[in-house]
C-alpha cells in the first residue's frame, strides 16, 4: 500500500489588531455612529466667557476674500488640537451652508449638499455636515427690501463657543434650504471634543438640533419650513475623482455599516435625529499615524505613541518584530486589507515600495508599480487631483522581506533591490516560483499536498494561493523565519531561507471539494502564477487508521491522551506548538495491535519547564499512520 502521508495540523495562532490596524481605512475606519439619546439642545448663551459671534460681513469665498454671506466661510480657531482623517489641525472653516471643513475651502460654491458624498474639486473635504444645503446668513437690513407690512426675515447668528475640551459651532436661526422663505429657519449645532487619550488628538463628534420653523418675534405668517433636502454625516478626502467620496450618512443609523457609507438619503424632516434630545453621535476609534518612513515595517504600528515600541521608534531593529510580518499574513489570509491610509499600517508594512495604488474614475485600483523613493513621486496625475488620494497596500511578499530583515540579510528597510546591496553583491535568487509535489489522499479523503520551490533560492520567499477545499492544517519544513496562515481555502507563506531546486517548504492537508486538485490564484514573490490542476482519482490510500483523544481538554496541570491502532508497530507521540516546534516527545516504542494505551502529559517540554497557556497539537506516526489532534492548557 501507498505509504500515508497525513502531516499534523499546524493551527494559525489568531492575533487580534490593534485599534491602530483597523480595517478600513478612511473615515468609517475612524469613527462609529451612535444616537445618543436623553442629551437636550443646549443653546450658546450670548456674553458667556468663550462666546464669540461671527459677524455676516466675517465670511468670504476663496481666492479674493470677497465678503459672501451666502456661500462663504470663516476661520475658527480650537483651543486644542483635534485629529482628523490621520491629520491634527488647529483651526476650521465654517461654512454658511450648513459644515465645517479642516481644510482650506476650495474657490468654488459649494451649496449643493450632494458634496458630501462625492470627490470632485468644487466640493470640500474633510468635512463635517450636521445640515449641509443651500443656506443664507441673513442680517437686519434684509427686511428692508419687503413692503411694509409684509413678511419678515429673521436675523441669523453664528455662534462659537470655545471651552478646555469642547467648542461648539452653532447656525442660529439660519435661512434654510428656501431663501424665499422667511418662516423656514432652523438653529443646529456641531460639537468637536477634545480626545480623552493623551496620546491621541482623535476625538468625538456631535451633531444637536434645535428648532425650526417662524420664531415668536418674527412678524410673518408664512408657517412653512423646508427641511427637505440637506445632506447630514461627515465625509474625508479619499475616494475615486469624480465619484463616489467616503463618507458616512448620518440619517442610515439604523442600517449596517454598508448602509451608512453607500447610502444618499437626504434629510426629510426636523429634527433629523427625531427629537430635540438626541444626537448624533460620531464617536472617534483612537488610532495613531506616523507619516514619515514609508516602509520601514512597521506594520502593527508599534512604534507610533502608546506603542509597545514607542520608545525605541528611532532603532528599526527594536521596533521591527516578528509581529509586523505576521499582521501583514493575517491581512492576506482573512481578505482583510490593511489600513490604507497614508501613515498607516499598509504605508509601514508596503517594504518593497510597490504597494501604492489610486482609483479610476469606473472604481478600479491601480496599482503604481514604480518602486520610488518618496510615496509622491511618479504619480498618476491623470487619475488623481492629489497625492492624498494615494493609498497603499502590504502583501506576503513584503512580510517575507521583513523577516529577511530580521534574519539580518539586508540593511534596512525599506528594501528597494535595485540600491540595497547585501554584503557587497545583489542578493541571490534563481527561483522562478513554487511547484506541488505529488498529492497523497488519507482514508478519511484528506489530501497532503508538497509544496517544492521551483529552483534555488536564498533570501525572501512567499506565496499565496487558493486550494480547492478547506484547509486543515500547515505544516513548515524546519527551516528558521518561515511562517504560514491559512483561512478556509486560502493559504500564505513567507520567509527567508535557503532552499534547493525541488525542496519541500511546507506541507498542506485539505479536504478537497472534487476529485482532483486545484491551484488557483497563486502568487509568488508577489508576482502572479499559472493555476495548477492535478488528479487525484488513481491515488491509493492507506487502510490503517489511528484514534487520538485527550481528557480532561482544556487542562491545567495534567491531560490523559488515549491512543488506539489497528496494527502493531513502532510508534512516536510528540507535543507540537502552534507554528510547529516540538515542545515533548513524549512516547516511542512499540504499540501492540487494537490497544487502547495512555500516556499523560504535565505540560512541560523537554526541559522540564512548564510551557504557557494556549493551543497546542500532538501527533501520533509510525507503521504507515500519521494521525494528529489539538488541545489546550488554561492556567
Amino acid at each position: 500500500m501507498k505509504r500515508l502521508l497525513t502531516l499534523a495540523a499546524a493551527l494559525v495562532m489568531l492575533f487580534s489588531l490593534t485599534d491602530s490596524q483597523q480595517l478600513k481605512a478612511q473615515v468609517y475606519g475612524d469613527f462609529t455612529l451612535e444616537l445618543r439619546e436623553a442629551m437636550p439642545f443646549e443653546p450658546i448663551i450670548e456674553g458667556q466667557e468663550g462666546v464669540r459671534l461671527y459677524r455676516a460681513d466675517e465670511f468670504w469665498m476663496n481666492p479674493t476674500r470677497q465678503r459672501d454671506r451666502d456661500d462663504g466661510y470663516v476661520a475658527v480657531g480650537l483651543p486644542f488640537p483635534f485629529s482628523f482623517n490621520g491629520i491634527s489641525y488647529d483651526s476650521i472653516y465654517v461654512c454658511v451652508n450648513g459644515f465645517i471643513t479642516f481644510n482650506n475651502p476650495p474657490n468654488v460654491i459649494a451649496r449643493d449638499p450632494q458634496g458630501l458624498f462625492k470627490i470632485e474639486n468644487s466640493y470640500p473635504d474633510n468635512v463635517l455636515a450636521p445640515f449641509w444645503g443651500d443656506h443664507m446668513y441673513r442680517i437686519i437690513e434684509d427686511n428692508e427690501i419687503l413692503p411694509p407690512g409684509s413678511n419678515m426675515w429673521q436675523p441669523t447668528k453664528i455662534l462659537v463657543w470655545k471651552t478646555a475640551d469642547k467648542v461648539v459651532i452653532e447656525w442660529k436661526d439660519l435661512n434654510i434650504l428656501d431663501k424665499t422663505i422667511t418662516s423656514s429657519v432652523a438653529t443646529f449645532q456641531v460639537i468637536l471634543y477634545k480626545s480623552v487619550d493623551p496620546n491621541s488628538n482623535q476625538g468625538d463628534v456631535e451633531f444637536a438640533y434645535g428648532t425650526a420653523g417662524k420664531r415668536p418675534d418674527q412678524a410673518t405668517t408664512d408657517q412653512r419650513v423646508i427641511t427637505t433636502g440637506a445632506s447630514i454625516g461627515i465625509k474625508g478626502e479619499f475616494g475615486i475623482l469624480h465619484s463616489n467620496s467616503d463618507f458616512i450618512n448620518a440619517l442610515w443609523i439604523n442600517g449596517t455599516q454598508a448602509d451608512q457609507i453607500g447610502n444618499i438619503s437626504y434629510s426629510n424632516e426636523w429634527q433629523p435625529t427625531k427629537g430635540s434630545d438626541k444626537r448624533f453621535a460620531f464617536a472617534a476609534f483612537v488610532r495613531h499615524a506616523t507619516g514619515e518612513s514609508w516602509g520601514d515595517g512597521d506594520a502593527d504600528m508599534s512604534k507610533t505613541i502608546g506603542g509597545k515600541h514607542f520608545d525605541l521608534r528611532f532603532d528599526q531593529n527594536r521596533f521591527v518584530s516578528v509581529n509586523d510580518a505576521r499582521v501583514i499574513m493575517k491581512s492576506i489570509a482573512f481578505d482583510v486589507p490593511l489600513d490604507s491610509i497614508k501613515g498607516r499600517a499598509a504605508f509601514h508594512g508596503d517594504v518593497n515600495h510597490d504597494g501604492r495604488f489610486v482609483y479610476d474614475v469606473d472604481g478600479n485600483k491601480i496599482f503604481i508599480k514604480k518602486r520610488s523613493r518618496q510615496y509622491n513621486q511618479d504619480l498618476p496625475l491623470n487619475l488623481i487631483g492629489s497625492d492624498k488620494q494615494v493609498m497603499f497596500a502590504a502583501n506576503e511578499y513584503d512580510a517575507a522581506i521583513i523577516l529577511h530583515y530580521i534574519g539580518v540579510r539586508i540593511p534596512y528597510l525599506p528594501w528597494i533591490i535595485d540600491t540595497i546591496l547585501t554584503y557587497g553583491k545583489q542578493e541571490y535568487t534563481a527561483s522562478n516560483g513554487i511547484m506541488f509535489g505529488t498529492p497523497e489522499i488519507s482514508v478519511n479523503g484528506n489530501v497532503t499536498l508538497p509544496v517544492l520551490v521551483n529552483g534555488t533560492i536564498d533570501g525572501p520567499l512567499s506565496a499565496k494561493f487558493n486550494v480547492n477545499g478547506e484547509i486543515e492544517s500547515i505544516v513548515n519544513v524546519a527551516k528558521d523565519n518561515f511562517m504560514s496562515m491559512y483561512n478556509n481555502d486560502k493559504a500564505v507563506l513567507a520567509g527567508s531561507a535557503k532552499f534547493n531546486s525541488g525542496e519541500t517548504i511546507a506541507y498542506i492537508t485539505y479536504r478537497p471539494n472534487s476529485s482532483d486538485v486545484r491551484i488557483e490564484n497563486l502568487y509568488f514573490n508577489g508576482e502572479k502564477s499559472q493555476n495548477v490542476n492535478m488528479n487525484i482519482k488513481d491515488v491509493e490510500t492507506s487502510d490503517n487508521s489511528a484514534i487520538l483523544s485527550n481528557y480532561p481538554n482544556p487542562f491545567n496541570a495534567n491531560t490523559n491522551i488515549a491512543v488506539t491502532i489497528d496494527n502493531p508497530g513502532y510508534y512516536s507521540l510528540n507535543i507540537y506548538d502552534v507554528n510547529g516546534n516540538l515542545v515533548k516527545s513524549l512516547f516511542n516504542g512499540n504499540i501492540n495491535k487494537s490497544n487502547l494505551v495512555a500516556f499523560t502529559w504535565d505540560g512541560t517540554d523537554n526541559s522540564g519547564i512548564k510551557v504557557g497557556s494556549g493551543m497546542y497539537i500532538y501527533r501520533l506516526i509510525g507503521n504507515n499512520v500519521s494521525v494528529s489532534n489539538t488541545m489546550q492548557i488554561v492556567k
